[in-house]
């Protein structure tokens, strides 16, 4: 938890983009990276705790 905290989990993930009405996706679907999440798979880039690096995954 620590890490996902700091940044420094080594997630990757962009932003999303949902409107009023859209259907939302799960966790799962955004995690993922499938419809209706509209961003990315959320993947491990780097080892946890190694390098600092902004995740936005699933955020909206």
């Amino acid at each position: 938890m620590t890490h996902l905290l700091s940044h420094s989990a080594g997630l990757t993930g962009g932003g999303s983009d949902y409107q009023k009405g859209d259907t939302l996706p799960t966790i799962y679907d955004i995690l993922d990276g499938i419809r209706p999440a509209t961003s990315p798979a959320v993947l491990s880039q780097f080892q946890p705790g190694t390098k600092f690096q902004y995740s936005n995954g699933g955020a909206s």
